[in-house]
């Protein structure tokens, strides 16, 4: 690959190369992640981590802000009900002429006792249909019927819409501070070649924090990388490998203000340009300091007492243990695999959100968010054989103060830079006080690969 010849462009491959390092260490494929820049404080309750993974990532292997629109939760209800109930024909057949007085009756909108529609069933039939041979018939295929995968998917999101407390995912809080704790130190480092030289490298050592603990409530969790597709806390991911820090100039990492670049996304999504050194505003002079330090050659030493991947899914089954006791599951991967796999109107209402609008281009719901990566105790340290003369230093200490390369946040706590300047060498060191959580990038996983698909 050509050397670099704007700031830009040496952003977007310093970018590559610390997105495929912390995807090494992970033991996950470097596409799957989407670096924060800036991070967030990882969230100390339940729901702000709920509305973490509830958010559908923009496209991009770099997001500088929120994700904007709905949340997962909310197309995934507003697909659910737009999808047309299965057909009665196998009830109408069992009942005969009873069909007609039970769906009259059904559609009055009696009261629903606790067991459903087939308790309703059971107490209606009692009173009119006094052949037993019919009653069995129409109970056995009313249940069939109650259990098609839309059916169900429909109760389960109608019954969380009724209980009013949110749309919860198996995994918590608690089990973040958990994991986090048990995870141990973990380093790496990588060097970008000087402009017009030979080939980066790059290493890493330390073991475990690499995957989520399981909730000891739900009994779901994650590991490391594995050559077919395995269940992420509730996602199903396909084909993912583990990813490193290989010989030669890494591939840029597309991105948006501050720290992005022009790739695009394994979906088709397409990425804004204008990676930044800084967070300032971009000037001739700071573009050209920022080519200065990058272009050197630069060597990137990163640890953290804690770096694991945090995977949680949907909750879909009730949880004996508190607090996910205390939430109605909602979500059926059945009916939503059904959805993305019929695009025709004999699943689909002709109402929005349609197939097109949801999974299509520039649709609603082209990739979930399956898991964060969190840090814990960060210290980055990147060094230049490249010596500033002290308009430089000045310039790069006003930028350190308001952010800075890859974190971008102003210089207040828990947050420090330590320049070092000498007179062949200037040496940034980024750290954030441990104790400080941080989410570093989200795992983007493609609706189809979520679904347990391939394609």
């Amino acid at each position: 690959m050509d050397a670099p010849t704007t700031a830009s462009q040496a952003v977007a491959e310093l970018n590559a190369a610390w997105q495929q390092s912390l995807a090494q260490m992970l033991r996950i494929s470097p596409g799957t992640l989407q670096l924060l820049q800036p991070p967030s404080p990882a969230p100390t309750d339940s729901p702000g981590l709920w509305a973490e993974l509830d958010a559908i990532p923009a496209a991009g292997a770099v997001s500088a802000a929120a994700p904007a629109g709905p949340s997962f939760a909310q197309v995934y209800g507003s697909v659910i009900l737009n999808l047309k109930p299965p057909q009665p024909v196998g009830l109408q057949k069992a009942l005969g002429d009873y069909y007609a007085p039970w769906a009259a009756y059904l559609a009055s909108g009696p009261p629903m006792p606790a067991g459903g529609v087939v308790a309703l069933y059971r107490a209606w039939a009692a009173d009119h249909i006094p052949d037993p041979g019919i009653v069995q018939a129409g109970l056995i295929a009313l249940v069939q019927l109650e259990q098609s995968s839309v059916s169900v998917a429909v109760r389960m999101y109608r019954a969380a819409q009724a209980a009013g407390n949110g749309f919860a995912y198996n995994l918590t809080a608690a089990d973040l501070t958990a994991a986090l704790a048990s995870a141990t130190n973990l380093s790496f480092s990588f060097q970008l070649p000087a402009v017009g030289t030979g080939t980066g490298t790059g290493s890493g050592t330390g073991s475990g924090g690499a995957g989520s603990g399981g909730s000891s409530s739900s009994g779901q969790g994650t590991g490391g990388s594995s050559a077919g597709g395995w269940s992420i806390g509730g996602w199903t991911v396909v084909g993912l490998t583990s990813g490193g820090v290989g010989p030669g100039r890494p591939g840029p990492a597309g991105a948006g203000s501050p720290g992005g670049g022009t790739s695009g996304t394994a979906d088709g999504g397409a990425e804004p340009a204008g990676p930044t050194l800084f967070t300032a505003a971009a000037t001739p002079a700071a573009d050209a300091l920022a080519l200065k330090l990058l272009g050197g050659g630069m060597s990137v030493k990163a640890s953290f007492r804690s770096l694991l991947q945090f995977s949680a899914g949907p909750l879909s089954q009730s949880v004996a243990d508190p607090p996910l006791s205390e939430y109605t599951p909602w979500y059926y991967a059945p009916a939503l695999t059904t959805a993305y796999q019929t695009r025709d109107n004999t699943l689909w209402n002709k109402t929005p959100p349609t197939w097109s609008q949801t999974f299509g281009p520039g649709g609603t719901l082209l990739r979930v968010c399956s898991g964060l990566t969190v840090a814990d105790g960060i210290m980055l340290q990147y060094s230049v054989p490249v010596g500033l003369v002290r308009a430089e230093q000045q310039l790069l200490q006003a930028a350190a103060a308001s952010g800075i390369w890859p974190f971008f946040v102003p210089l207040e706590s828990p947050w420090a830079v330590r320049l070092v300047f000498a007179a062949n060498r200037t040496t940034i060191t980024v750290t954030c006080t441990a104790g400080n959580p941080q989410v570093l990038a989200r795992m983007v996983t493609p609706i189809p690969a979520a679904l347990g698909l391939s394609s």
